[in-house]
C-alpha cells in the first residue's frame, strides 16, 4: 500500500466526530437507496487508450496507466468521492460526492463544480458522446429513475418515468441509445432505450441478475455482469442482446466491466483475493491484475484519447462483430484492413 493511500486511510479515521457523523449519515443514506458503492462502467468512447480512473474504499478517486503504474490521487478529500466517469474527449471526470450529489472536475482534479443539489440522492453519472449532457440516477421523485441534464447541471429531465427501479445509465458511442439496469417487476435486467427515454427494451431476458452495462467503442457489443452461473461473471453480447457469452469463467466474483477506447481490452473488478482491478483482452483471454492494494477497489473507467482516423477505423470488437466490421471496411476502401 503506498504511503499516500495509507495516509488517506489513516486521516479518515481521525476526522473530528461531527464531520465523521455527517459523512457516515450521508453514506448510510446513499447505501439505503443504492445498496452498494459499486458503480457501473461507462461507454468506451472511441479513441486511443488513456488512463484508467477508479475509486476505492478510502473514498478517493485515482488515475493510473492501464498497467497500474503512475498512480495519482486526484481528489484527496476527507469526504467520500466515488463513481468516476470520463468525458468523451478525455478532459473531464464526472463523479459523486458523499453518495448524494454529482460533480465534475478536470482530469487532474482541478476546477471542481457541483452539478446537482437535490434534497435526496443523485448518483451514477455518465456523459453523452458530444459532451453536452450527463445522464444520472436519482430518487428525487420518490422512485429510482434515470434523468438527463446539461453538462453544467441545467434542465434535468426524467427519462424513464417507470414505477420499477431504473439506474446505472450508459450512453451508446453514437449517442442514440442509453443502456441501463431495470427491475421490472422483479429481477434485474439490462434494457436499451432511445436517448430521449422512448422505446425501452429488455435485451438480456434472463431470470438471473444482469447489471453494469458497458458499450464497446464501435457500439456493436455490450459487456455486463451477471449471476446466471451462480457466480458473478463478466459476459459480452451484441447490442441487440444476442450471443451472450461468458468472458471471465472464474470461480471468484468478476464484475463492473469497462471497455477500452480502442476496443481491444476490458477492465473489470475481481475478488481473486482482495478486490482488485484486472484487464483482459476483449475475448476474455490474458486476464491480468493491474492494482495491488489491501484496500478494495470499486469502479474503473477508461480515458479516451484522440486518434487519427484510418480507413479501417480506430475501435475493434471481437468475434463476429470484428469480422463484419473488417469486411465492411475492406468493401469500401482500397486499403486492406488486417
Amino acid at each position: 500500500m503506498s504511503g499516500a493511500r495509507r495516509a488517506a486511510s489513516t486521516l479518515r479515521t481521525c476526522i473530528v466526530p461531527i464531520t465523521a457523523a455527517v459523512v457516515v449519515l450521508s453514506l448510510l443514506a446513499a447505501l439505503l437507496v443504492v445498496g452498494t458503492l459499486d458503480s457501473p462502467a461507462d461507454a468506451a468512447f472511441p479513441g486511443a487508450n488513456g488512463k484508467i480512473a477508479f475509486d476505492d474504499s478510502t473514498g478517493d478517486i485515482y488515475v493510473m496507466e492501464p498497467d497500474g503504474s503512475n498512480l495519482v490521487n486526484v481528489t484527496n478529500s476527507i469526504v467520500p468521492e466515488h463513481q468516476p466517469s470520463w468525458s468523451a474527449d478525455g478532459t473531464k471526470i464526472a463523479f459523486v460526492v458523499a453518495g448524494v450529489d454529482v460533480y465534475v472536475m478536470n482530469a487532474d482534479g482541478s476546477n471542481r463544480m457541483k452539478l446537482t443539489d437535490s434534497a435526496t440522492v443523485d448518483y451514477f453519472p455518465t456523459w453523452s458522446p458530444d459532451g453536452t449532457k450527463i445522464a444520472f440516477t436519482t430518487v428525487r421523485d420518490g422512485n429510482t429513475e434515470i434523468y438527463v441534464m446539461g453538462a453544467d447541471g441545467s434542465n434535468p429531465i426524467n427519462l424513464t418515468n417507470n414505477p420499477g427501479i431504473d439506474e446505472r445509465p450508459v450512453w451508446s458511442p453514437d449517442g442514440t441509445k442509453i443502456a441501463f439496469e431495470s427491475v421490472r417487476p422483479v429481477n434485474r435486467e439490462i434494457y436499451l432505450m432511445d436517448s430521449d427515454g422512448s422505446n425501452p427494451t429488455n435485451i438480456t431476458n434472463n431470470e438471473s441478475f444482469d447489471a453494469s452495462p458497458s458499450w464497446s467503442p464501435d457500439g456493436s457489443m455490450i459487456a455486463f455482469e451477471t449471476f446466471r452461473d451462480l457466480n458473478l461473471e463478466v459476459y459480452a453480447m451484441f447490442a441487440d442482446g444476442s450471443s451472450q457469452t461468458n468472458l471471465t469463467n472464474n470461480p471468484a466474483p468478476d464484475l463492473l466491466p469497462a471497455w477500452s477506447p480502442d476496443g481491444t481490452k476490458i477492465a473489470f473488478l475481481s475478488s481473486r483475493g482482495n478486490r482488485e482491478i484486472y484487464v483482459m483482452a476483449a475475448n476474455g483471454s490474458d486476464q491480468t491484475q493491474v492494482t495491488n492494494s489491501p484496500l478494495n477497489e470499486f469502479r474503473s473507467d477508461w480515458q479516451p484519447l484522440p486518434t487519427t482516423p484510418t480507413a479501417c477505423g480506430n475501435s475493434r470488437a471481437t468475434g463476429r462483430a470484428a469480422a463484419a466490421a473488417k469486411a465492411h471496411a475492406n468493401s469500401r476502401s482500397a486499403v486492406h484492413c488486417p
